[in-house]
């Protein structure tokens, strides 16, 4: 399936409204920056749908130590603050009419059954979930996906949807939570979406690593400051013994969700365990965080009292004023960086920035990047061009271009390759460095033409080495669009196809992306299905495609005078295990050749 990453955002933007809640709950990527900031601001939505991407960079840029490292800011919408079932009703009798079948499940790739086992978990509607399960043909055992965005999307869904019903089922049905799961990715929903009780059930399967316990009731205690959730709050802290060490964290927690009375609350509870310097620590927390305008001024009026926020910055040093500037360029709240970062902290550090010393300034740099690393906001192209202008900040602008290309965000990298030539030449040299190593991103690739940068097979390879197929895919189309097609005999052909096929395409979409005609008398086509290996790709297409792409594959095979073969354990992709409707068709038809495969 194509990524939404490769739409246009007018596109992604409309996709989304027409969302139901529940799919937004299970963590399916909307990637692109455009569509984070018109699902922020647009009234036709939800009203209280937010962010996830905001959230979790709150919580994790204020203090590194608690482990929340691993999440995918970037792949989640997530609802926080009230059930969206009474907005966007789940159709239960109708989802259980049409999917209590086993036809509408064989055309099915095993990327969109689990999409739709995914729906189930998190609709809240036992029955539908039990549907899901009998008839989507993933194996339970490992069922969980293992890409990022996705890991233990399925409890995520059941406790966001704040139904312990269908986390029991999910359990029961042996969809247990992995041996090594993050723990941060189910907390968040326990504890900003569900209740007391959802945290107390994930707390009793903590998975088998004797560590994971104290770090699942950090993570919870995090997500129920963030959400205001006192009661969870104080039953995390009196009962499962939390360091009063941790309360200065959770007090930014509590500020950067707007619950300043919990911070307030928090702080005083801490008593000797507030550090010196947790003020300023905690205010410039909130300036790189999401908390709005109005929150972050009664939190400093708070942390400060009588100093207010401009005494209080200009007191600082310059490197700690510098800090600040970057914290606001990259903050997700647009507000509070307008009326900070570019007025009452610029004009102070401007000049006084080039004169600090080597390690200030790779202190400075490291910020950059670590802030980057955690999320961009919508309009990051826009603030750097107004942060480059600023004397002494003009030197992060190979950075800027590193960062907009490694995110592929593509109006930043329009934007800032507009800037100036030399600024152009930075976004073209490292889009070849990205290109040329097989990483560069959707849908910076579309950006290739326009920046005169060419385009062959050896980087569709690359792409596909390094394992980005939809990449490799994208270029693939792009080359045949424009006549240069492969040759379909070659291994870089034929290996890309074997890949195509194991992430669900069938052979009528794998042939268009090769220039391939589908057309049984076709010399390339011949040549090309000949020339694969029949077994192999018959393998490649068990991991993740359809019942009916299988049965297609076999007929043209067939059609082609090529006889198959059972397949051999050593041949299967380890993935395959998961789609067991794919196992369960080759074994009917003998085409298995051991019963423990």
């Amino acid at each position: 399936m194509a990524s939404f990453r490769s739409l246009h955002p007018e596109i992604l933007v409309a996709i989304a409204k027409n969302l139901h809640a529940n799919d937004l709950l299970g963590g399916f990527s909307l990637s692109c920056k455009a569509v984070f900031a018109a699902l922020r601001s647009d009234p036709a939505l939800p009203r209280t749908f937010r962010l996830a991407a905001d959230a979790t960079k709150s919580l994790r840029a204020f203090d590194s130590h608690s482990g929340t490292t691993h999440a995918d800011s970037d792949a989640q919408l997530a609802h926080w603050q009230d059930p969206p079932r009474g907005e966007r009703p789940w159709p239960g009798a109708a989802f259980v009419g049409h999917w209590d079948r086993p036809e509408p499940w064989r055309a099915l790739t095993l990327a969109q059954r689990r999409r739709l086992l995914l729906l189930a978990a998190t609709s809240g509607h036992p029955a539908s979930l039990e549907v899901a399960i009998r008839r989507c043909g993933v194996a339970a055992a490992d069922s969980i996906p293992i890409s990022s965005g996705e890991k233990e999307c399925h409890y995520c869904g059941a406790l966001a949807a704040g139904d312990l019903r269908c986390a029991e089922i999910l359990w029961s049905a042996g969809f247990q939570l992995r041996r090594r799961h993050d723990p941060f990715s189910t907390a968040a929903p326990a504890a900003v979406m569900g209740s007391l009780e959802a945290c107390q059930w994930l707390l009793a399967r903590p998975g088998e690593d004797p560590d994971s316990v104290q770090r699942l009731v950090l993570q919870l205690a995090e997500c129920a400051a963030f959400a205001g959730r006192e009661g969870q709050l104080d039953w995390l802290l009196e009962q499962q013994g939390l360091a009063l060490s941790q309360l200065p964290h959770l007090a930014c927690c509590a500020a950067l969700g707007g619950h300043v009375g919990s911070m307030r609350r928090l702080r005083a509870r801490a008593g000797g365990a507030w550090r010196v310097g947790a003020d300023m620590r905690l205010l410039a927390a909130l300036v790189g965080g999401v908390a709005p305008l109005p929150v972050v001024e009664e939190a400093a009026a708070q942390l400060l009292g009588e100093v207010g926020v401009a005494a209080a910055v200009a007191a600082g040093t310059v490197l700690q004023r510098a800090r600040l500037v970057l914290a606001a360029a990259l903050s997700y709240s647009h507000d509070w960086a307008v009326k900070l970062g570019w007025q009452a902290l610029a004009a102070s550090t401007a000049n006084e920035v080039e004169n600090l010393d080597g390690h200030e300034s790779g202190e400075l740099w490291d910020v950059f990047m670590n802030s980057c690393d955690l999320g961009l906001p919508a309009d990051f192209g826009q603030r750097m061009l107004r942060l480059l202008d600023i004397p002494g900040f003009d030197l992060l602008q190979s950075l800027a271009a590193a960062v907009a290309v490694d995110h592929a965000d593509v109006p930043a990298v329009r934007l800032l390759a507009a800037r100036s030539s030399a600024a152009r030449a930075d976004v073209i040299r490292y889009m070849s460095e990205k290109l040329s190593l097989g990483t560069l991103q959707l849908p910076a690739c579309e950006l290739l033409h326009a920046l005169g940068l060419d385009l062959d097979w050896q980087h569709v390879e690359a792409a596909r080495l390094e394992g980005n197929v939809e990449e490799a895919a994208w270029m693939a189309k792009a080359l045949v669009a424009r006549g240069r097609l492969p040759d379909v005999a070659q291994d870089q052909t034929l290996f890309l196809a074997y890949n195509l096929l194991q992430r669900g395409d069938d052979v009528a979409t794998l042939l268009g992306c090769l220039g391939v005609r589908d057309a049984h008398t076709d010399d390339r086509y011949l040549a090309f299905m000949r020339s694969l290996n029949a077994e192999y790709g018959l393998a490649s297409l068990a991991a993740g495609g359809s019942v009916v792409a299988l049965e297609d594959y076999v007929g043209r095979m067939a059609a082609v005078g090529v006889a198959l073969e059972p397949l051999e354990p050593d041949i299967m992709h380890d993935t395959a295990a998961a789609n067991q409707a794919a196992q369960d068709w080759l074994r009917e038809r003998g085409l298995l050749a051991h019963e423990d495969v």
